[in-house]
């Protein structure tokens, strides 16, 4: 069970402000915070704000390594939103990891700009057999 801490879960609901400038300033502060923030973002995979998601799955790939065993978990999660956009995230993660950084930067990029989570594992799964 993870316990709340006040000051991460604050960050997590400033990502679905209406201002562009405040989300991102909360991403970066969540990256900043590191490891304790994974599995709180990780969880913010299926908030209900399209803009969230995106800044969420930004902090995370940023987060690298340390967000891997919570993406894992969530994977298998019983929310399809969370567990396709956590697949997605881990790509992207692994991409950056090998000699795909390339193609994790465009789709990092992708990610920013607005998230298709469904075409992103496609495109992981076409280059895992490639």
């Amino acid at each position: 069970m993870l316990h709340p801490d006040p000051v991460i879960t604050s960050l997590i609901g400033a990502l679905a402000d209406e201002r562009p400038d405040f989300r991102r300033l909360a991403m970066r502060r969540l990256v900043r915070v590191g490891a304790p923030a994974a599995p709180y973002l990780v969880r913010a995979l299926s908030h209900r704000n399209p803009d969230a998601r995106r800044q969420v799955a930004v902090a995370l790939v940023s987060l690298g390594k340390v967000a891997k065993p919570w993406l894992h978990e969530a994977q298998i999660s019983n929310d399809p939103q969370r567990s396709e956009m956590a697949r997605c995230v881990a790509a992207l993660i692994g991409a950056a990891e090998t000699d795909q950084a390339n193609w994790a930067d465009a789709w990092f990029t992708r990610v920013q700009n607005g998230l298709d989570a469904m075409e992103c594992n496609q495109e992981a799964a076409i280059r895992a057999v490639a």
